[in-house]
């Protein structure tokens, strides 16, 4: 128990002492969490044992809602272990041991872990939500040179993202490459802010079809939503605008919010940060 103590005090509250950090962390799994030596569970515990007031992490895949300040519009996270749903992404000296991936990527229904998948499809069908992101580690879609067609990213974009597109999700987030990416494909807009770290990921070369902007740069990401809209921007680290989109919100089709709510009345445009 001490030295469990002593590593969150190293690499989390000190190193996360500025004030400005004290507010929700709401965190999920990548890959270096599962590598040789990792315990993602304790990571859980620390949450279930009440360690820190900022530490918000209840299970390996887990939803946050929250009331949109000045409106009784609500917004949803669906927060996935994108590993466990892919879990022969990774492999070499530092990974867990898990098979190969196939040569044959036509294959990939034999990696899919199909609880995790069925939680996360639940998960969305269930969710009445006005406004409904979903965050996970892995990316869907990528200019970082060559892992475009990583198998990670192969998975996902077979098996998640046409339930993204089923269940009106705004947006997805992800992390993984140390770049910021925008996205935007069949409908589905893909959000990459993977570089609050100081390695880089070089970028593919040329523009491939749906990508709005890459950067390699530290940084972070601000996002604005409204029922209506979602407004979000890339910072660097010296606190200045890189770049920012609108995402208008599937969710706020009219016969969409009927299905969820039974009424559009009293629709409001208040936004609140994330």
């Amino acid at each position: 128990m001490i030295y469990f103590t002593q590593l969150w005090k190293l690499y989390y509250t000190d190193l996360y002492s500025d004030p400005a950090t004290y507010v929700p962390w709401y965190p999920i799994f990548g890959n270096h969490d599962y590598y040789v030596g990792g315990n993602p569970q304790a990571q859980i515990d620390y949450y279930k044992q009440h360690m820190d007031t900022r530490w918000t992490f209840p299970d390996y895949q887990y939803t946050q809602k929250w009331t949109i300040p000045g409106s009784t519009k609500t917004l949803e996270i669906v927060f996935i272990n994108t590993v466990e749903l892919c879990p022969d992404a990774e492999v070499g000296p530092n990974a867990i041991p898990w098979p190969s991936p196939p040569e044959n990527y036509t294959e990939l229904d034999k990696l899919i872990q199909q609880p995790v998948l069925q939680w996360i499809e639940n998960a969305l069908a269930a969710s009445t939500a006005d406004v409904l992101l979903v965050a996970g580690h892995y990316d869907v879609y990528t200019n970082t040179e060559g892992d475009s067609m990583k198998p990670e990213a192969l998975c996902l974009q077979k098996v998640l993202a046409p339930l993204l597109k089923k269940y009106r999700v705004a947006a997805y987030m992800n992390g993984h490459e140390h770049n910021f990416e925008h996205h935007f494909i069949d409908g589905m807009h893909y959000l990459t802010v993977g570089h609050g770290c100081d390695q880089n990921d070089p970028l593919a070369p040329g523009t491939p079809p749906g990508l709005l902007y890459n950067k390699t740069i530290g940084g972070f990401a601000i996002m604005h939503v409204s029922d209506k809209l979602l407004n979000f921007s890339f910072i660097d680290e010296n606190k200045e605008f890189l770049y920012g989109a609108h995402i208008a919100n599937p969710r706020s089709n009219s016969d969409h919010t009927r299905h969820l709510r039974g009424s559009t009345k009293g629709c409001c445009d208040k936004e609140t940060e994330l």
